[in-house]
Formats: C-alpha cells, structure tokens, sequence
C-alpha cells in the first residue's frame, strides 16, 4: 500500500510539470499497482490498477492481454439419443486473458480501422487471429468465434465491454481491473493507447508477471524440468497407493 501511494504521489507530481513533460513527449506516462501476481493453493483472484497522465485532448484505450494459447472449439451435434463432438475449428495465438477499459465509447473515439489494427475489442481481437483450419462456411466460421468468446465470458477470463477508466482534471486517469482465480500463469502485457480525433497518437506497454508460489510451484517446476524422474515417481506412487488400498479391504 505505501508502494501503491507512492507511485500516485510521483504521478501527481509529474502532473505538476505537466506542460513541460509533454512538450518533450508524446506518450503518456503509465504505472501499476503491481507488476508481480503471485497465485497460491488459496488464491481467490485480485485487482490492479493502472493509472497514468495524459493530454487534455486525448482518449485512453487501456488493454491487458495474457499469454497466448492455441484453443480447440467443437460443436456437440446428436447422434443415437446421445450428443458426441462434430465438427471442430482450431485457434492460435489466442489469450488467455483479455480486457479493456477506455474513457469514452470506443465508436466516438477511434477509427473502425485502427479498432481491428490494434485489436481493440474482442471480436476485432478474434478476428485478426490465424485459423489453422476453415471449414469454408463463414456462419460456421463466425458461429466457432462466437462459442470462443462465450466460452472465455463464462471463465471471466474475456472482458467484452469496456470498463470506465477515471479521469481527473483532465490529465491523471486511472482504472482497475480484476485478474479471476483461474488465470493461467506467465506474462501479461498491458497496452495503453492514446487517441485525439480518432486519430492514433501512441501506445505505451507495461508488464505483469503471474507466478506460481508454495508447494504446487515446486511440483509444477519439478515436473517440467524433471519431467522423467516426475514420471517415475508418479508411477511408483500410484502403485504404491494401489497396494495400501488392497491390504486395507483385505482386512476389511
């Protein structure tokens, strides 16, 4: 917390200077309230905040995006009274995570163009997206999108609609946003963005790393860098396991 209001200390003060600070710049100046997620066997989820200075003039598009995934999306179809998978669509490259915050309605404030170029907004971020296999049918094509983005909603893992970023006096602006307990671990990249009639201006990136902590860390490490010695106890424990259980019902 003293971290916290000293870095809202330093940004005040630079809005202090503010005229000289942008003569000689053109990008806004960003902080967070972390750049470090630790996530534990009782980790509920938690939020940070970023906050920065920008121009009078300009709007703000805030984004954070997590590391990349390749998803698979299969569409259940009936088959004997029962429903089994059908056709299947892949995805790559897309984030784990994804959210959004801006200062006005997106439409008044930027370009469509420079919406899908920046991948501002879901369905822009979606459709920039490689697809490794097109089934030839754009409504099928558009309905695998769709079940993507509905499914990450679900998971709280896909901000749809832009949270409300704080403006004061025109200049300090800041907002939170809220990282779910079932974030998955590594490097998120938030993307602040300025705009002045629907024009791009500059982007400014900070980072968030998500790590791991306590025994579930140490297992995760140890199967990946140990990965055939992880497998081998792994089988010794499940046989040893198997065995406790046979004398148990034995007896019984």
């Amino acid at each position: 917390m003293a971290q916290l209001s000293f870095r809202i200390i330093f940004v005040l003060l630079i809005i202090i200077c503010a005229d000289g600070v942008f003569a000689k710049s053109s990008e806004v100046v960003v902080d967070l309230s972390a750049n470090k997620v630790k996530v534990n066997s009782s980790f509920v989820g938690t939020n940070v905040m970023v906050f920065g200075t920008k121009k009078p003039s300009e709007s703000i598009v805030i984004l954070i995006i997590g590391p990349s995934e390749k998803i698979v999306v299969r569409k259940k179809q009936p088959l004997g009274g029962i429903w089994v998978n059908g056709e299947k669509q892949e995805f790559q490259d897309v984030p784990g995570f994804y959210a959004i915050a801006s200062t006005q309605p997106l439409n008044q404030m930027i370009a469509p163009h420079l919406l899908k170029r920046y991948e501002i907004g879901i369905h822009n971020l979606i459709a920039n997206r490689l697809l490794l296999r097109k089934t030839g049918d754009n409504k099928s094509d558009k309905d695998f999108k769709e079940a993507l983005i509905r499914g990450k909603k679900r998971q709280l893992l896909f901000l749809d609609e832009p949270l409300k970023i704080n403006v004061i006096s025109d200049q300090l602006f800041k907002t939170s946003f809220h990282f779910p307990s079932n974030m998955t671990t590594g490097n998120y990249t938030v993307k602040v963005f300025a705009f002045q009639k629907k024009k791009f201006i500059s982007m400014t990136t900070k980072n968030i790393s998500v790590e791991k902590t306590g025994i579930g860390a140490d297992l995760f490490r140890f199967a990946k860098e140990q990965s055939a010695l992880y497998g081998i106890l792994a089988i010794v424990i499940a046989m040893l396991s198997g065995w406790i259980a046979a004398i148990i019902f034995r007896k019984i």
